[in-house]
């Protein structure tokens, strides 16, 4: 995104404006705060209610199959019902277990390919395997205490009735945002 005074960031109406432009948009570092403008909820919030355009949520003009609409023909959204920090998770790897559903995730995703066939329950069902497959990869390298990395992760996952083998590889690490005068 090309930067711009974040004031404008800030607001539905200077992200319509952006995408509306015909011109690709280029920059060296795009700014976080269109995402999670100060003080108030991310564009795509559920709790808000209605979409970027002002349309009213939950309705069939604001789905698209299993999506809802944010930005029409620009951005969906997906949500699934159940948090990694739920309280039925074990308290000894509850919101710890990001990674383990990343992996379930990309193994779903190879053959899930086709976004018509995601649903929130097939989220839900991407958590709960991340959540035994991170509770796995927890009990085989005996490490209750701390966050797990890619070296430490079981070389085979299930989803369902699929059985995957896993080989991770660390090629980039950092944030995926920067503030815009960063390097």
């Amino acid at each position: 995104m090309r930067k711009i005074g974040s004031e404008e960031y800030a607001s539905t109406g200077g992200i319509l404006r952006q995408l509306e432009q015909t011109a690709l948009l280029s920059g060296r570092s795009e700014s976080m705060t269109w995402l999670t403008p100060s003080n108030c909820l991310p564009i795509w919030s559920r709790r808000l209610g209605r979409n970027v355009e002002g349309c009213q949520r939950h309705c069939d003009a604001t789905r698209s199959q299993n999506f809802d609409v944010e930005l029409t023909g620009r951005l969906w959204s997906l949500w699934g019902g159940l948090h990694p920090r739920a309280p039925w998770f074990d308290g000894k790897v509850r919101g710890r277990q990001t990674l383990g559903c990343c992996v379930v995730a990309c193994c779903v995703a190879s053959t899930f390919r086709h976004l018509g066939e995601w649903s929130g329950k097939l989220l839900d069902a991407i958590v709960v395997n991340g959540d035994r497959y991170y509770r796995a990869s927890v009990e085989q390298s005996q490490r209750w205490d701390l966050h797990l990395g890619v070296d430490d992760m079981c070389s085979e996952c299930e989803f369902q009735d699929l059985r995957y083998l896993v080989q991770l590889e660390l090629v980039a690490f950092g944030h995926v945002y920067s503030s815009p005068a960063s390097t």
